[in-house]
């Protein structure tokens, strides 16, 4: 189900976007109005209008601390570029388009994930800087498919301690080039996308609990992370995960997303590329945070797939969590030079750490370790399927 992504494809993407870039910023015809929101603050507008009311202004940016801002009839509609979150205010309440979702609060309190520190109203809060990570003294070298099936990555062609001991070599092979320590994970596809709608429309399949605490009951007797990826076809991020919260409260469970298989409606998982907003990648950062703040856990690790420019269409409103590491894998496959263009292409706008996916069946001279390791910037998260 894997889409070949060749130079040719890495050049049409680049032109969509660019086209996609072009139409938003030219925008309807100015019959309707002089004035209109667009992007987040249009969102956020689509969600409370009365509140909101309408523009008194285009969209403007702040030269000094990259804001930016819009008067509304009612109030005042803030992109703060120091968290990346969206909100509008009357003058006494906010409204923050943050990681849960739209919130209401009174500008004079703050949600838990918010800083303790206020800062002046309206503009959202900073997130605070990272507290702690994984990827800062570890490297992660893992397996990635389904155990039900073969064709969907290595994890699925063998089992119990000979999958176990496969995987431990090929990670010890990165322990001599790196001064991290190699962690080996299976990184298991939890929410599968599917090529029909199913009973429920939603066009995936979620893993059962059994093979869930069985590939996780594996990872720990050999010393591995487990790492659960999620194809949510026509689901949601958030409902996706509501499902894969007990195993996420786990200390050494991590978190995987893959905008390949994230559809818009009308598209058909597998035939159609997929795409994620900013949007769902920060409730997923903001939802892991809460999840170590409120149990007291280690930091975890969300990696989010991309292979086309597309896949990631507002990347630049990614923000950051306090506890979790964010990586972008790069996880297109080809010969040497078409990965090298790929990763070259997704890294223009990187996020924290990078990673890099290699396919042991549809690589052609697949790169070795010490090769991997030469890559610019060097990966912290080897991922073979």
């Amino acid at each position: 189900m894997r889409i070949n992504y060749t130079r040719k494809s890495l050049i049409a993407g680049i032109v969509l976007a660019t086209l996609l870039g072009c139409a938003l910023l030219a925008g309807p015809a100015a019959a309707q109005s002089a004035f209109e929101f667009k992007l987040g603050f249009k969102a956020l507008a689509e969600q409370v209008p009365t509140i909101v009311g309408e523009p008194m202004e285009n969209e403007h940016h702040n030269l000094e601390n990259g804001d930016s801002l819009q008067r509304t009839t009612t109030g005042l509609m803030v992109w703060r570029k120091a968290d990346n979150w969206t909100a509008f205010t009357d003058g006494s309440r906010s409204w923050i388009n943050g990681p849960f979702g739209l919130q209401v609060r009174p500008n004079d309190q703050r949600f838990k994930w918010e800083p303790a520190v206020p800062s002046p109203d309206p503009t959202p809060l900073a997130s605070t800087a990272p507290s702690a990570s994984v990827l800062s003294s570890k490297m992660i070298v893992s397996w990635y498919g389904n155990p039900h099936t073969g064709l969907m990555g290595v994890l699925g062609q063998f089992e119990g301690d000979d999958l176990a001991s496969r995987l431990q070599r090929q990670a010890d092979a990165y322990a001599p080039l790196t001064t991290k320590k190699v962690q080996p994970a299976y990184e298991l596809i939890a929410v599968v996308a599917q090529g029909s709608p199913g009973a429920d429309g939603l066009w995936r399949r979620c893993e059962g609990a059994e093979v869930i605490d069985s590939m996780l009951q594996q990872a720990r007797a050999h010393g591995f992370a487990l790492i659960l990826d999620v194809q949510v076809g026509h689901s949601t991020v958030q409902d996706e995960l509501a499902y894969l919260r007990p195993w996420l409260e786990q200390p050494d469970v991590y978190l995987a997303l893959d905008p390949e298989f994230d559809m818009w409606p009308g598209q058909t998982p597998g035939i159609e590329l997929g795409h994620s907003m900013a949007s769902e990648v920060n409730y997923a950062i903001g939802l892991l945070d809460s999840i170590i703040d409120a149990k007291g856990l280690p930091p975890k690790v969300l990696i989010v797939h991309q292979f086309s420019l597309s896949m990631l269409p507002d990347k630049e409103k990614i923000g950051r969590g306090s506890a979790v590491d964010l990586v972008l894998d790069m996880d297109g496959f080809g010969n040497q030079a078409i990965k090298l263009d790929s990763y070259a292409a997704v890294m223009q706008q990187p996020l924290e750490y990078a990673g890099v996916k290699m396919f042991y069946d549809q690589d052609t001279n697949l790169f070795t370790p010490e090769q991997v390791m030469s890559i610019d910037p060097v990966p912290s998260v080897v991922i073979y399927q």
